[in-house]
């Protein structure tokens, strides 16, 4: 097999030529033959004229070398069965030109650093025929190559190994290129490159070798994002899990954080809002790292949303402006009492390529103080080379509650309320007038009418909609993508109400003709309108008697009164608007250059904003005619929070005797300001001036605004030994402005190591079936800032109170204390790691152990009110400590060419603990805490169950003994005197989740799970909070019926409710029950056990077979169906075990999409 190259027509030399012009033949060959790898951009932009007939191919590639200087190479062999050609052209490309003259032919070329390779179709290069080497006879002492993907593209920093050679491993430059010197015939060449199969290569004594690698389709060699760079698991010394666009895109799911939940080993995911659309999501990493601020609020040991335990949320390396901080500024909505509005929920879901989370010191120590509660690093799409492609997807379905509460009915809720007339011995035809009202339901409504009010309430089926569209394409230089996307998700409340999200997308990617520069661009818009009410409360809308009258005439006007009886018009609420606009904008760029082999300079910049408005109103048509101080209001607000990030970086890598080093270098500089304002406009004339402040005769305001700076110094240190020994050194030093001058500076970092055993060789003979094995460790350190900036210095605000001024001057008051000597909260945190594949990496399992210890703390220390201030910001010297285990599994179970079915499981536990807190027991929190125990107790009262002979429920004192009449009980605990003992503990024992997928040729099925076990509040909190009880005038959960206790004994029986009481009666059994009722919300009896197991996501799919598609004149085309929340699998009585004691409001729902998915 000959070889030829052609520069001149040297193939057709003969053998009467003189030797010396053979030899000026050669030496022209070896300089053509190196100016063809150097070779400018100008070679594809020459034009070429051509008009022959019947010409032999090679003549015409002639041709085309004598009008533009190309180079092209071939295999003489490959034209012995090709036909002449017959081409006219005028001033076409290159590409173009030999596009037409091979257009019939069974060849076709590639052009590889402006070489033209030809090569038969469908045919690859392979070790032993290469197609982009020349093979003539010239004296070579260096060999040159090239590592590129299959589709040309070249794997910048890509190793290449001489086996068994002690000249080490050579890495390839921005354009895939290498060079080898001293290489004999035989020689067995190794290329890698993370995330590709490593391919073995036998050197035939040839001068230049091409090798291309595919793409890995094992999970270990899959690309991991991490803290400025990626990396994989097989190399990963850190905690990161990641997950793919593929895992999210089978979740009808509008906030990318939902989607998250039970697929991360150590990250807790609660839905705050539960069926509230677009309300924010709780993110917590690895348990809780600080305490609260308020030590009297022990339902704050089980929220998640405190802003210190946030992790951190960088989009394509820019921390957002918002994180995931409620923005909301007025509390009267349903979407405020959720918890907010979710900043995240501005990125659209179909726009994100995947979510990483970063979670130990290793993975989270270069970020410093913002990454000391874990990192989720979130990557969106962008555009890939080929055609351009056109990608719709379109889907729709309902929606409905996982719960539907079923109250009793008219019958049945007057039964018990007769019974506890009875049991409180009360007479209605004696009761005084003012309390005729308590018994409206029995003396003035209808007793024979029956209204579901839970079914009128919510009684919308809304449509989900989510329609997204891209475009994307380019070359292998130069690729770009646009997406926009529209959102609708409903309410179940009757009335236009929805959350409507508008997205755009878009990213472009340049690389240089020489791959030494890389220009990366990307932004995302959204535009987020949340419409619904103030909070007509839903809790009002399901207790409502079921005799209650009906709330509008048959002309439609809201009904006020009946019967003399003042009504609770909820529905007025659902006419008093509210709404909050959100706008989102992030736009990054990254832009890089290699200055010498391995070394590459680059900047990473980047600007987010968030703009919110919102608008609440109460009009007087919303209001009851009959009262004379009735009048209308408007509410306005605006916020706004922006962050820009600069952060200039210098990496190097280069390959060091069987090791390859990396080296990161880098600085941060990040400005993030806001402000926020409010107007508040009363007593309009007319409700049609609602929309505008200036309508109101009487108008009041305020505003606010913040200013943070930061900046940094980071690096890492990465060296890979023989594919098995691994190090990683980080390092930052961060300057906060939240700190005093000389504690404005902290000091970071961590060093990991990790050892792949099943690398070694004795292990290999010992044990075969285990084919990947690592043991890795880390330690390391963060701090963090999470403070409100400058509190460290005193300073005034404007007093906002009336009267708003003084002598005609607005006056000050001070905000305030001094304090510049709080300094920067630290911690400290060991992680190890074990991952095992097994039979070919079928079986992958990973195992986690981690210990956190958070100390030096940041919090805001109350004060008596004599100082004139509520707190002052401080460290504690209190020290935390998180402990936990983490697992995976993931199993390919079969892998048939028409059948897979894969599977993964992952389970978290985690367990704290207060070590240390000096002066403790002369503190704020010494009833809340106690050394050697979790944060995260709870403190109440010992529940004693029910008196069966009075009926009344009981609890324990302080010192032991049972409180039959529950009255005097403190509210301090047993160390401070008081009755609150340790009832429980809210921190979650095990979460975590379990799938299986299924492909059959065209159709996928996949199948999730999620679980959780802790100990939460029950439906009884809901039913007893604030006193009342069933007795009263409220309708109640039908699974009361048979569990009140009426008689003595009944307790014994089973009874779970005390005797009822209507609130109205003044016996001592009565007011023993009234105040049962008021401490059992604050009482274990409120707790139980939360253990349940959630059918989280279903879906199917069937894409249409390739013939198919193409008659269509599409790429490809699927129909299919997602559902959220199908199923529960619980013991937790009434009410949905992921909303724990939250009975009466809106559900979490559970939602069915249908869909087509289309390319063209």
């Amino acid at each position: 097999m000959q070889l030829s190259a052609i520069f001149l027509s040297c193939s057709k030399i003969g053998k009467k030529r003189t030797p010396n012009i053979v030899r000026v033949m050669k030496l022209t060959a070896i300089f053509l033959l190196a100016a063809c790898m150097t070779v400018s951009a100008k070679v594809k932009s020459q034009t070429v004229t051509l008009d022959v007939k019947n010409a032999p191919v090679q003549s015409v590639f002639r041709e085309i070398i004598r009008q533009t200087g190309a180079s092209i190479i071939y295999n003489e062999s490959l034209f012995s069965k090709e036909a002449p050609v017959t081409i006219k052209i005028t001033d076409a490309s290159i590409k173009e030109a030999l596009t037409e003259c091979l257009k019939s032919s069974s060849l076709t070329f590639d052009i590889e650093n402006n070489t033209i390779i030809i090569k038969r179709k469908r045919d690859t290069p392979s070790p032993s025929a290469p197609a982009a080497f020349y093979n003539g006879p010239l004296p070579v002492e260096i060999v040159h190559g090239r590592v590129a993907d299959t589709t040309g593209n070249p794997l910048d920093g890509a190793s290449v190994e001489v086996h068994g050679s002690m000249t080490g491993r050579f890495v390839t430059n921005a354009n895939g290129e290498f060079e080898i010197s001293g290489l004999q015939q035989g020689d067995t060449l190794i290329a890698s490159y993370i995330g590709y199969i490593d391919k073995t290569v036998i050197y035939r004594g040839n001068n230049y070798i091409y090798i291309p690698l595919r793409i890995s389709q094992n999970v270990l060699d899959e690309a991991v994002v991490q803290a400025y760079g990626t990396t994989s698991r097989r190399y990963s010394v850190g905690s990161i899990s990641t997950i793919s666009a593929e895992d999210i895109e089978k979740q009808p799911v509008t906030n990318v954080a939902l989607a998250l939940q039970g697929r991360v080993p150590g990250l807790y995911v609660t839905p705050r809002g539960g069926g509230i659309p677009g309300a924010i999501v709780g993110l917590q990493v690895r348990g809780q790292n600080t305490l609260i601020s308020n030590p009297s609020d022990n339902s704050t040991s089980t929220n998640l949303l405190r802003h210190e335990d946030q992790p951190l949320i960088i989009v394509d390396g820019i921390p957002t402006a918002s994180q995931n901080v409620n923005p909301t500024q007025f509390l009267n909505s349903f979407i405020a009492g959720s918890g907010g509005l979710s900043p995240i929920n501005g990125l659209n879901p179909a726009d994100v390529e995947s979510i990483s989370v970063l979670k130990d010191a290793d993975a989270t120590s270069i970020y410093g103080s913002q990454g000391a509660n874990g990192v989720i690093v979130i990557t969106t799409k962008r555009g890939k080379a080929g055609k351009t492609q056109l990608n719709l997807n379109v889907n729709t379905g309902p929606n409905s509650p996982t719960e539907n509460m079923k109250m009793l009915n008219t019958q049945q809720y007057l039964q018990l309320r007769h019974d506890a007339i009875n049991l409180d011995d009360l007479d209605l035809t004696t009761i005084p007038s003012y309390q005729a009202a308590s018994f409206a339901d029995i003396l003035n409504f209808d007793t024979t009418k029956y209204t579901d009010w839970v079914k009128k309430f919510f009684n919308k089926t809304p449509l989900n909609t989510d329609v997204h569209a891209s475009v994307s394409g380019g070359t292998n230089n130069d690729t770009y993508i646009l997406s926009g996307g529209y959102t609708r998700a409903g309410y179940n409340l009757p009335g236009d109400f929805a959350d409507n999200r508008f997205t755009f997308h878009s990213g472009a990617h340049h690389t240089s003709l020489n791959h030494k520069f890389t220009l990366d661009f990307g932004t995302d818009l959204s535009y987020d309108k949340n419409n619904s009410s103030v909070p007509a409360s839903a809790g009002q809308a399901m207790t409502l008697v079921p005799d209650y009258p009906d709330f509008f005439t048959p002309s439609g006007d809201l009904v006020w009164n009946y019967n003399g009886i003042g009504l609770n018009q909820i529905f007025a609420g659902l006419k008093e608007p509210y709404n909050i606009q959100q706008f989102q904008l992030s736009a990054n760029l990254k832009a890089d250059y290699e200055i010498i082999s391995g070394l590459r300079v680059g900047v990473l910049a980047g600007y987010s904003r968030s703009d919110n408005k919102e608008y609440s109103a109460s009009p007087i048509s919303a209001q009851d005619p009959s009262n004379q101080y009735a009048i209308s209001s408007a509410s306005f607000g605006q916020s706004v929070s922006q962050t820009i990030d600069i952060e200039p970086q210098l990496n190097f890598r280069r390959y060091i005797g069987k090791g390859i080093l990396t080296v990161l270098a880098g600085g941060t500089w990040k400005k993030a300001f806001g402000y926020s304002n409010t107007q508040y406009g009363t007593d309009y004339p007319d409700d049609a001036l609602l929309n505008s402040i200036q309508g109101a005769k009487t108008v009041t305001y305020s505003d606010n605004s913040t200013i943070y700076k930061y900046t940094g110094a980071f690096a890492r240190l990465n060296y890979v030994y023989a594919n098995k020994y691994i190090i990683n050194l980080t390092g930052r030093r961060d300057g906060s402005s939240n700190f005093g001058p000389s504690h404005q500076f902290g000091n970071f970092g961590s060093a990991g190591m990790a050892w792949i055993f099943s690398e070694e060789g004795w292990f290999k003979r010992a044990l075969p079936f285990i084919s990947f094995g690592k043991l890795s460790g880390d330690y390391g350190t963060n701090g963090t800032d999470g403070v409100q900036s400058y509190m460290y210095q005193a300073y005034y605000k404007i007093y906002n109170s009336s009267p708003s001024q003084f002598q005609n001057t607005v006056p000050l008051i001070p905000n305030n204390l001094y304090n510049p000597d709080y300094t920067w909260a630290s911690k400290h945190a060991l992680n190890l790691h074990i991952d095992l594949g097994l039979f070919k990496d079928r079986v992958l399992l990973g195992g986690s152990w981690y210990q956190n210890r958070t100390g030096n703390q940041l919090t805001s220390y109350p004060l008596p009110a004599i100082t004139g201030f509520n707190s002052v910001v401080e460290n504690m010297k209190a020290n935390v400590q998180d402990r936990g285990v983490e697992f995976t599994l993931s199993t390919k179970n079969i892998q048939h060419k028409n059948f897979s079915w894969n599977t993964t499981f992952n389970i978290s536990t985690n367990r704290n603990k207060l070590l240390s807190f000096p002066g403790l027991a002369n503190s704020s929190y010494s009833g809340t805490y106690e050394i050697g125990k979790s944060v995260t107790l709870l403190r109440g009262f010992k529940y004693a169950g029910i008196n069966d002979t009075t009926g009344v429920f009981q609890f324990y004192k302080g010192d032991g003994k049972t409180i039959t009449a529950p009255t005097g009980l403190i509210y301090t605990s047993v160390s401070k005197g008081g009755d609150q003992v340790i009832i429980g503990n809210s921190e979650p024992k095990f979460y975590g989740g379990f799938g299986n997928d299924f492909t059959y040729k065209g159709i996928s099925l996949s199948i999730f799970f999620q679980f959780s076990k802790s100990y939460a509040r029950n439906y009884l909190t809901a039913i007893y909070n604030g006193g009342g009880g069933p007795g009263y005038m409220a309708n109640y959960p039908d699974f009361v019926l048979g569990k009140v206790w009426l008689n003595p004994g009944d307790a014994a029986k089973g009874a779970i409710f005390q005797r009822p009481t209507t609130g109205a009666s003044y016996t001592t059994l009565a007011s023993q029950a009234q105040s049962g009722a008021y401490y059992f919300a604050s009482s274990s009896g409120a707790y139980s056990d939360d253990t349940y197991m959630r059918l989280k996501t279903l879906s199917i799919s069937y894409t249409l077979p390739p013939k198919w598609v193409k008659a269509m004149h599409m790429t490809n085309f699927s129909i299919y169906v997602n559902a959220q929340n199908v199923l529960t699998f619980t013991d937790y009585k009434v009410g949905d075990p992921e909303l724990p004691g939250q009975l009466y409001g809106i559900p979490t729902q559970r939602t069915f999409q249908g869909g087509l998915s289309m390319s063209f």
